[in-house]
C-alpha cells in the first residue's frame, strides 16, 4: 500500500514536471523482485509491462506553431505535392497588377500559377496571398466568395487557414480542387 502511495506522488510531481516540459517524459520505476506477477495492463497513463517493472509515459504537452511562410514557398509546396503548377508569378508592390499589395488591411504576399492541366492555362488559375492578420485574410475570403457567387464566370474555390488565402479558379475540376486544398492545409500543418 505504501508503494502505490510512493508511486502516486511520483506520478503527480511527473505530470507536473512534464506540464511545464518541452518534451515527452519516461519514467520507469523497478520494484524488487519480490512483487507478485501481473497481466501487462493500460490504464490513466500508467502501463504495467512486467510484474516488477511499470513504465509510465507522458505525451508531449506543448504544442509547436507552424513557422511563417511566405506565398512563393506555399506554392513552391503545392508543386512539390504533385499539383500541375506551372507559369509561377511573385508580385511585389511595383509590380501588382491592382495596387492593392502591402496596402492597409490588403495581402502583404501574393504569388499566382497556373494549372499546366487545364486547357488554356492561365497564371491566374491560382493565387496565394498572405496578410497580416488572419481577420484580414477573412475579410478578403468573403470579398472574393461574393464575387464568385454574382459572377461565377469569373469564381474561384477559396481556402483559407489562418492569414493564408489559396484560390483555384473554377475552371479547375472539383477534385482536383480539393487536391489544392489538402495540399495548402498540408504546408500549413492543418491537417
Amino acid at each position: 500500500m505504501q508503494r502505490a502511495s510512493i508511486l502516486l506522488v511520483v506520478l503527480a510531481i511527473v505530470l507536473l514536471i512534464a506540464g511545464c516540459g518541452e518534451s515527452p517524459v519516461t519514467m520507469t520505476t523497478v520494484a524488487p523482485a519480490t512483487t507478485a506477477a501481473a497481466a501487462p495492463t493500460a490504464t490513466a497513463g500508467v502501463t504495467t509491462t512486467a510484474p516488477d517493472l511499470t513504465t509510465i509515459t507522458l505525451a508531449e504537452t506543448t504544442t509547436t506553431k507552424p513557422k511563417e511562410l511566405t506565398a512563393a514557398t506555399i506554392v513552391a509546396g503545392l508543386k512539390a505535392a504533385g499539383l500541375p503548377v506551372s507559369e509561377v508569378t511573385e508580385y511585389t508592390a511595383e509590380n501588382g497588377p491592382n495596387e492593392l499589395l502591402g496596402g492597409p488591411g490588403q495581402h502583404a504576399q501574393k504569388v499566382n500559377f497556373a494549372d499546366s492541366k487545364l486547357e488554356v492555362p492561365s497564371d491566374s488559375d491560382g493565387t496565394v496571398e498572405v496578410f497580416a492578420n488572419e481577420e484580414d485574410a477573412k475579410k478578403r475570403k468573403e470579398y472574393v466568395d461574393g464575387i464568385s457567387k454574382e459572377m461565377p464566370a469569373l469564381g474561384y474555390y477559396i481556402y483559407q487557414a489562418g492569414p493564408y488565402l489559396l484560390r483555384v479558379t473554377y475552371s479547375v475540376p472539383p477534385v482536383r480542387a480539393s487536391d489544392y486544398e489538402a495540399a495548402f492545409l498540408h504546408i500549413l500543418g492543418e491537417n
